[in-house]
């Protein structure tokens, strides 16, 4: 398992005033790249368990439910939601196949990679009783994902975001995109939306596991910032 002090309420999002989500972000010269600062910060006087994945992001499909979340591929579902709106519409993002890299592909560290996967899931499926790999890989993403927050506790990472290019393996077989125009002036925010029907992947022992703490189901934004970028040039502006 591993300082929203403004927020916006904008629809169709709704913000949970629980736990709140603020973030820094900074350009990186000569690429397309934002440096995010984000923290999650338990506003309550309860523990709070929350499933964050905070090693990629999750893309905003508009007619997507928030009951349901992947994990495998490119996409991170419970990761925080990237979204883009341009004068009050948010953009679709892209789920997408590239190329190998074959001057770096290693066949043999893949395999490797895949047996330790596989090693892995099956003392997951011993330890937590579950006979089905689908649904075990579901249960242990969504479970160590899960961060637990005491009262007034803050959790801080940091991560990059190129929107045209994110959540890519490395040889570039999948990845996420927004295809955004260039010239537009855009709003750039985080979204993250838990539906209390999730924790049903949770087995028994897990949810003991995690007796004392609150199980988060709800929505939080974060606050927004101008983002625009000019096609084949550094010309981002982040306010």
């Amino acid at each position: 398992m591993r300082n929203l002090k403004y927020i916006f309420f904008l629809l169709p999002f709704l913000s949970y005033s629980q736990i709140t989500i603020d973030y820094t972000a900074n350009k990186i010269n000569n690429s397309r790249k934002i440096f995010l600062s984000i923290k999650i910060t338990n506003e309550s006087g309860e523990k709070y368990a929350i499933p964050i994945d905070t090693t990629g992001f999750r893309v905003y499909y508009r007619d997507e439910s928030y009951s349901n979340f992947f994990f495998g591929g490119a996409d991170r579902g419970l990761g925080l939601t990237v979204l883009f709106s341009n004068k009050g519409e948010y953009q679709n993002g892209q789920s997408g196949g590239g190329y190998i890299n074959e001057e770096n592909f290693d066949k043999q560290s893949i395999s490797n990679q895949s047996d330790s996967y596989h090693r892995q899931l099956e003392k997951w499926k011993t330890k937590y009783n579950i006979k089905v790999d689908s649904i075990a890989e579901k249960n242990k993403y969504f479970f160590e994902s899960i961060i637990l927050l005491n009262p007034r506790q803050a959790i801080e990472f940091k991560t990059e975001l190129d929107p045209n290019l994110f959540n890519q393996d490395e040889n570039l077989i999948l990845f996420n995109t927004y295809y955004l125009q260039p010239e537009k002036q855009y709003l750039f925010s985080l979204y993250h939306c838990i539906d209390a029907k999730s924790y049903q992947v949770l087995t028994h022992r897990q949810k003991k596991e995690l007796y004392g703490y609150r199980l988060f189901s709800g929505n939080i934004k974060s606050q927004e910032i101008q983002y625009s970028f000019t096609e084949g040039k550094t010309n981002e502006t982040i306010k």
